[in-house]
């Protein structure tokens, strides 16, 4: 500011006759005011004592000391051509303030390279430490996965030995049945019963929730027909809903011609069983509604079957209705009541329905009731067979071949065989069943056989033996406990009957009777081999 007031003032003094004395106090006001700068600058060098200070505070002093001695030149008037020095004052304060510049920059720049060298490390040594830090969570997610497989995988490989004693006691129970028995003693037998029943249904949930998370559950998709599948679940469930007061009924909307669904017919009964079950259990007055309607204009690729189960129950509050197909979580059961499950039915559902690529919806209303809602498929093909709906028939008479290496399951089907009045084989495998009893075997119209055996054997081998002893193709079931790709691989490919551990009583004496009714059928020696139900 004081440089740019200068010509102005001193051109103002020229005009008032008093340059001289102005230009003097103009010089004292600059060595003034670079006196006092070189003070601060003095103080900053002597805190700072670095380089940059000392040569400024060097430069200061020597702007100073030229100042002083410009102005003495000018006083003194016996130079009448004065050299003035303040000029390469500045000359050399640009100097300065140049090399300080470069100095700072070279600073700076090698500052930020030690900075980007650090970062560098930083970024490094962080990277390492994610990395590691991502192994450690590979390793412990591997760990994890493995210990669930290796979980899953005794569950389904154990399966066949976890069965047998309860199918067992599920046969002797049925044989006690049947004997005379007092009302006390018949209401022990019915609560026995009752306890057996939910120890299957546990049982087999934990068991189709450990098949499920080892990926042995396959779907197998063919074309099958709808109605008798639903029937047959609501003559099942049927006692039980009047038990408790309730109706359950079936509507299945009529269609012009037949047509069948497409998909798994094993898991969907499961999926129907879980559904009506779960509705029969919570649903304390109303009753329950099982109905199919075919969507769509009946060609093939543009109809489905839309399936539902409608209840009257309490429903389902809706922060509750993601939950309700989690493992092991119930609604309104919070003392964990075995009584009413293990809270696996519909998290089972929900797992089959996913895998078969039909879509589970629920609606809910709190205390109107639920809706149940899935699609499926339609197909124009004509199905294999017809399941008949189950019922009591007399099976008395029929010559059946048990086979089974474990003496508990042998004896308990054999003594319940015997009481519905069929003549009985029975045998470790095929070949102590021949051996045992030739006679007999030659009679044998139904094969039972556990798939496990012995040794190296299997039920196909045992069923084999048999009928090359009887030298007809003698109607087969295979009940196993096996849960391994492989072997149910073998089991579907052996195309004989199957039913999986534990059976109920109910199914094989229905499938004997179906062999009863088969035997009206036979033609040139040779018996026409019934397609049973077999349970998912």
């Amino acid at each position: 500011t004081l440089s740019i007031a200068g010509p102005i003032v001193l051109y103002l003094a020229h005009r008032g006759g008093v340059l001289g004395q102005a230009e003097e106090t103009w010089r004292l006001l600059f060595i003034g005011i670079v006196a006092v700068g070189l003070v601060a600058v003095g103080r900053f060098a002597w805190l700072r004592q670095d380089t940059s200070s000392l040569l400024l505070l060097l430069t200061g002093a020597v702007s100073l000391t030229l100042g002083v001695r410009d102005f003495m030149v000018a006083q003194s008037g016996k130079d009448n051509n004065p050299v003035w020095l303040v000029p390469y004052a500045g000359l050399l304060f640009v100097v300065l303030v140049a090399w300080m510049l470069i100095d700072r920059f070279v600073a700076t720049t090698r500052e930020l390279a030690a900075m980007n060298r650090e970062l560098e490390q930083r970024v490094e040594a962080k990277g390492a430490q994610l990395i590691k830090a991502l192994d450690e969570m590979r390793s412990a997610k591997e760990s994890a996965e493995a210990a669930n497989r290796s979980k899953s995988s005794f569950l389904a490989a154990a399966s066949h030995d976890l069965r047998q004693p309860t199918h067992a006691l599920g046969l002797y129970m049925a044989t006690l049945a049947d004997d005379r028995l007092s009302d006390d003693q018949r209401e022990v037998v019915q609560r026995m019963k009752t306890s057996l029943t939910a120890l299957e249904a546990m049982f087999n949930s934990l068991l189709d929730i450990s098949r499920m998370d080892a990926g042995i559950v396959v779907a197998a998709p063919h074309a099958f027909a709808l109605a008798p599948l639903l029937h047959r679940l609501a003559d099942e469930f049927g006692a039980q809903a009047a038990e408790r007061g309730l109706r359950l009924s079936v509507r299945i909307a009529a269609t012009p011609t037949p047509v069948a669904a497409l998909s798994d017919p094993m898991l969907i009964e499961r999926i129907m069983r879980n559904l009506i079950g779960n509705a029969v259990k919570y649903t304390e007055h109303g009753g329950i509604l099982v109905s199919a309607r075919l969507r769509g204009d009946g060609k093939v690729g543009a109809s489905h079957w839309r399936v539902e189960v409608w209840d009257t129950g309490p429903g389902i509050a809706e922060e509750d209705r993601t939950r309700v197909f989690e493992e092991f979580f119930q609604v309104g059961n919070p003392e964990r009541d075995r009584a009413s499950g293990l809270g696996l039915g519909l998290s089972i559902v929900r797992r089959l329905t996913e895998l078969l690529g039909h879509p589970l919806q629920l609606t809910s209303q709190v205390g109107r009731g639920s809706r149940f809602t899935f699609d499926l498929p339609a197909s124009q093909e004509v199905p294999a067979s017809v399941v008949a709906p189950l019922g009591a028939s007399d099976v008395a008479g029929l010559c059946v071949a048990v086979v089974d290496d474990d003496p508990e399951v042998r004896g308990s089907t054999e003594l319940l065989l015997r009481r519905w009045g069929c003549v009985v084989v029975a045998g470790a495998d095929g070949g102590d069943v021949v051996l045992r009893q030739s006679d007999a075997v030659a009679h044998t119209e139904a094969i039972v056989a556990d798939y496990r055996l012995r040794g190296e054997m299997t039920g196909v081998d045992a069923i084999n033996a048999v009928r090359a002893a009887v030298r007809r193709a003698v109607p087969a079931l295979i009940v196993s406990g096996e849960s391994s790709i492989e072997q149910l691989a073998r089991l579907r490919a052996s195309g004989f009957d199957c039913m999986s551990k534990p059976v109920s009583p109910a199914r094989l004496r229905e499938w004997l009777a179906a062999v009863m009714r088969s035997r009206s059928r036979e033609r040139g020696g040779v018996a026409a081999i019934v397609t049973g139900v077999p349970e998912p």
